[in-house]
């Protein structure tokens, strides 16, 4: 009969044997491989595009950006181009930039102007689509010198320009003109805007979300329009009182194949509840055919489920 202390020695001597095995055919096995390329989609969906949120940014005084983003290099402050703050090397839209915001003269921070390096031009306006959708308007996929990009995002306007070996973003609150002085309240600002041909004219409808808020440092809304134009006019209806403002609003085209049309659907955060509304234009007409704090897209998708 084998001793049980040697059995055992021979035992654990079998498994260190197989083990030293398996992990020298598992490196070998691996090691044949080329390196996994890094993957900036993937990387980029697990961080920040910026270090402060603009709309935040903008609803800011500038000891409160400060105590965000720390202490920069201020400029004298005297004038509108002195009164500045600059960051180095800070990362937006996943790229190091150069970063200066503007502040008035009640320190109220109104702009930043983000330098990047020119090599990342391809980079840098793959990852602001990626990020804000789909540019308004843009001359990026063409050859000429001067190439400009533009978009509207949660109340904040963003233009790239790419000139002479240099890659400039602007970005500030995107407040509407109101050229035909509508009662919007004070610093009308365009939450959102998208370009479509809502009710299939064949005439492409400009739709602005807009908001105004109470107070310049607010990031709640206290009001909501919902402004359409195109070539024959511009149309505008307020939100109902029960479901008006509120917080980071979204607008959304969805599509009612019952009726073969679109709808515009807008979606608030009023505290602990979500506020949607849903709108129809035949053209001449806003018409509000939906008050809920009950997404409609998910009651939709629970009815054919049953």
């Amino acid at each position: 009969m084998i001793d049980e202390n040697k059995f055992s020695k021979i035992m654990l001597g079998a498994v260190i044997f197989m083990l030293i095995g398996v992990t020298s055919a598992y490196g070998l096995y691996y090691n044949n491989f080329s390196p996994l390329n890094d993957s900036t989609h993937v990387e980029n969906q697990n961080k920040n595009p910026y270090p402060v949120i603009p709309y935040n940014a903008f609803s800011m005084i500038k000891k409160d950006l400060v105590s965000i983003l720390g202490e920069g290099i201020e400029g004298e402050g005297v004038s509108d181009d002195t009164r500045y703050i600059d960051y180095e090397n800070q990362e937006w839209f996943f790229l190091n930039a150069n970063v200066r915001f503007y502040y008035g003269r009640y320190t109220r921070i109104y702009k930043n102007v983000l330098t990047f390096d020119a090599n990342d031009k391809t980079n840098l306006y793959s990852n602001m689509k990626e990020t804000l959708g789909e540019p308004l308007s843009t001359n990026f996929e063409s050859d000429e010198s001067l190439q400009k990009a533009f978009w509207i995002k949660d109340s904040v306007s963003y233009e790239l320009v790419s000139k002479d070996k240099s890659l400039v973003l602007e970005s500030r609150l995107a407040y509407y003109e109101n050229p035909n002085n509508y009662e919007m309240g004070e610093r009308p600002t365009i939450i959102q805007r998208i370009n479509t041909d809502i009710n299939n004219d064949g005439d492409v409808d400009a739709i602005l979300l807009i908001g105004s808020k109470s107070s310049y440092t607010s990031l709640e809304y206290k009001n909501l329009y919902l402004l359409i134009g195109n070539s024959k006019g511009a149309y505008v209806t307020n939100f109902p009182t029960e479901s008006d403002g509120g917080s980071n609003p979204q607008m959304f085209i969805i599509e009612n194949n019952e009726e073969q049309n679109h709808e515009i659907l807008t979606e608030s955060d009023h505290y602990y509840i979500k506020s949607y509304n849903k709108f129809t234009f035949d053209g001449k007409n806003i018409e509000n055919i939906y008050i809920s704090e009950f997404d409609p897209r998910q009651e939709k998708e629970e009815g054919n489920h049953n």
